[in-house]
């Protein structure tokens, strides 16, 4: 009796797929269907190749299927033409018998092929993730010489390519142009994949993707699914229904499948209901961004098939807006840019007249009006959002009774007093020009929630990410959920960029995790030796949470790069021309780099220095991030906080600006602002997938530069050699 097992794919495959000519699809999905019941060979269909070790080949037409096999999978290696299959891979001269003996099942790929997982983002990707890359290895990259083949509207068409890339794809006649091109990076990888079809080596290292029903390779080739699911690995399977009955969280550092862990944590609560005779749950699932919504949407289509209906995804943003919405007009929330203008402009003629509108009178008020003209903007904005909109603060006796722990300049309580008293005018500004803040929009939501007005409830409640929801949002998600039972988080405290100095059961009574708790430790973004760096880095200063910092790496690469700069001009050629390096290594264009700055007018500055370099660039604002765009992503590091680059350049780490330290602070003070920064930097390191240079001023380097161990560093960017 043959048994069905479960059907895998490597993403380097799912290009492979879009080249088949649209009249194969029905046979190939027939034949993988009857390949996942019977995958051993039998010496005529199916056979087995000598390299690499593990693999087999099912004969379709003029096409070879390359796949591998164990006791309960199946998985597909790539799919191509029968001359592109065999080269320099030649069959075994017998054939393979047609059942194998008791207990010599083959096993698959060897131990040093290791099954991958990871962030669910596959397939062209949503704003905010860019597709895999393998391995900046000297000599890794596409043969010399013109293309292997032309390029044409009816094969661009096959690929899925969206038209207007058609001209430019055309136009290119070797592999330097081609990589020059601004098409978006998946659609050069889609291209590049099936003009120097990978070795097997290096798909095989690539992460799985389940495949829930084969009929799905036809959806993904039609354009109607943009993806798959990524396969869980052991230890995020035991993880998928471990404490269903929460509040649970499970922690991990960057790139450890914490987000995938969660998609199939869905499926796992609504099979439990059925096994115990229950009504289907309503569940919530938050995402990070709104870019990841329609694509978690497709994924949980693909897991739950009519079920998806029972879950809601969205950002607790969104969740807050629908639900002020349905009792009254909300105003637009402000972007970044329109709350600093106001509040500057604001500043700049408040003090004075409260001074004159006898709210002055002693000299406390005096002091602490001095006081805080010497804050900064960003400062005091930060502190409306994260402690008294982020913790729901409704009068100045809350605030002054507040634990602003993790704020790094303390307010005494006249000083506070003055800060409530610009908060009360700023919001009165913002009203007179017809705007609001999410802090608001949240804080709204839970009055209308608490006070019964809103009836829509949750059976449970995911929350992606948690660590950097501000205490209103996340108070708000938890108290959607019926019972605190059906409340689970994600999280990793060393990656939050934010001082806010709260615990879980602080934020919300429900979210007390004890005895609660899990851990993931294998990375599968960063190259261990950019993770090692990070790590090493977090370990020594104390950025990091030390539960998540033991990560096991499944990518290899070389190790990143500190480079010591003469002048300013110095650190745009060597940050050029390593982005350019790295780009040609990892069959990707230049545009798939992000160059990571402290500030928006040195983000300006990188982006005309590269420019004029001829490498284009842009940099972009957090409200304004465009990862299609076809040029470098210059971001501020702030920005860069949730995203992932093949390639990264971290730039402006002098002393005196990074940390940039508010004034007259105590030693105290300082050093937990300084632990802010490290955060960061830890942050900046840890978007790195493959390729990571450091250029900082020899003169001048941050302090944070003697803190990176000189041994997991390359010293010095010499053009790759």
């Amino acid at each position: 009796m043959l048994i069905a097992r479960e059907l895998n794919i490597k993403p380097a495959c799912m290009n492979e797929i879009h080249a088949l000519p649209a009249k194969m699809m029905p046979m190939v999905v027939e034949k993988i269907t009857w390949l996942t019941g019977d995958p051993i060979p039998d010496g005529k269909l199916k056979k087995k190749l000598r390299h690499p070790p593990g693999t087999y080949r099912l004969r379709i037409g003029d096409y070879r299927l390359i796949y591998a096999f164990g006791d309960a999978w199946v998985r597909l290696l790539a799919i191509r033409r029968r001359d592109d299959a065999y080269a320099g891979k030649d069959l075994v001269e017998y054939e393979e018998p047609e059942a194998w003996p008791p207990g010599e099942e083959p096993g698959g790929l060897p131990d040093d092929f290791p099954e991958e997982s990871g962030e669910p983002l596959q397939g062209p990707p949503p704003k905010g993730q860019l597709p895999p890359a393998t391995s900046l290895e000297p000599g890794v990259g596409l043969d010399p010489g013109v293309l292997p083949r032309s390029i044409t509207v009816e094969w661009l068409a096959e690929l899925k390519v969206p038209e207007e890339c058609h001209a430019a794809l055309r136009a290119c006649a070797d592999e330097d142009a081609l990589l020059a091109v601004p098409v978006p990076p998946w659609v050069l990888e889609r291209v590049v994949d099936n003009l120097w079809p990978r070795p097997l080596d290096e798909v095989a290292r690539q992460p799985d993707c389940a495949v829930e029903d084969p009929q799905d390779l036809q959806r993904y080739k039609d354009g109607d699914l943009l993806g798959f699911l990524l396969r869980l690995d052991s230890g995020q399977e035991k993880l998928v229904d471990w404490r269903l009955r929460g509040p649970s969280i499970i922690k991990g550092g960057p790139g450890t499948g914490k987000s995938t862990v969660a998609l199939y944590r869905v499926r796992a609560l609504l099979d439990r209901a059925v096994a115990e005779g229950r009504p289907a749950p309503r569940i919530l699932f938050t995402t990070y961004t709104n870019a990841l919504t329609r694509f978690s949407e497709q994924l949980l289509q693909q897991l739950l098939g009519e079920r998806a209906s029972l879950v809601t995804v969205s950002t607790a943003d969104n969740i807050a807006r629908k639900m002020v919405e349905q009792v009254e007009t909300v105003a637009d929330p402000a972007m970044p840019l329109q709350l600093v203008r106001a509040l500057d402009e604001l500043r700049a003629r408040w003090g004075k007249r409260r001074r004159t509108g006898g709210k002055a009178g002693n000299a406390g008020d005096d002091a602490a009006l001095a006081t805080l003209a010497d804050l900064r903007t960003d400062f005091l904005l930060e502190e409306f959002e994260w402690i008294i909109e982020g913790r729901g603060l409704g009068t100045l006796e809350e605030y002054l009774a507040a634990d602003r722990t993790g704020r790094a300049v303390p307010l005494h309580r006249s000083l506070r007093v003055v800060v409530w008293d610009l908060y009360q005018e700023f919001q009165a500004e913002l009203v007179r020009q017809h705007l609001t803040t999410f802090g608001r929009v949240r804080i709204r939501a839970l009055e209308i929630l608490r006070a019964e007005r809103y009836q829509e409830r949750y059976d449970a409640v995911l929350i992606d990410e948690a660590q950097d929801l501000k205490p209103a949002a996340l108070s708000l998600l938890v108290e959607l959920c019926r019972d605190p039972s059906g409340v689970y988080l994600t999280a990793d405290a060393g990656q939050t960029i934010y001082s806010r100095g709260f615990t879980w059961s602080q934020t919300n009574e429900r979210l007390r995790f004890r005895g609660r708790t899990a851990l993931l430790k294998r990375n599968y973004r960063s190259s261990g030796e950019i993770a090692q760096a990070a790590t090493a880095f977090a370990r020594m200063t104390g950025a990091g949470d030390p539960d998540c910092l033991d990560l096991e790496c499944v990518h290899r690469g070389p190790p990143p790069v500190l480079h010591a700069c003469d002048t300013p001009e110095q650190q745009w050629s060597v940050a050029a021309d390593f982005i350019n390096h790295a780009a040609g290594e990892l069959r990707l264009q230049p545009q798939a780099a992000a160059v990571l700055v402290p500030s928006n007018a040195l983000g300006e500055q990188a982006a005309d220095e590269l420019t004029r370099l001829g490498l284009p660039a842009r940099f972009m604002r957090g409200t304004k991030l465009d990862l299609y765009a076809p040029e470098v992503k210059v971001l501020t590091l702030h920005s860069a906080k949730g995203l992932e680059f093949p390639i990264v350049v971290i730039v402006g780490l002098q002393q005196g600006h990074f940390p940039r330290l508010p004034r007259e602070l105590t030693p105290e003070e300082a050093e937990e602002e300084t632990q802010a920064f490290r955060r960061l930097l830890f942050v900046g390191i840890t978007r790195a997938m493959r390729g990571l240079l450091i250029c900082y001023p020899r003169a001048k380097p941050s302090p944070f530069i003697a803190e990176l161990d000189p041994a997991l560093w390359r010293s010095g960017w010499q053009g790759g050699r």
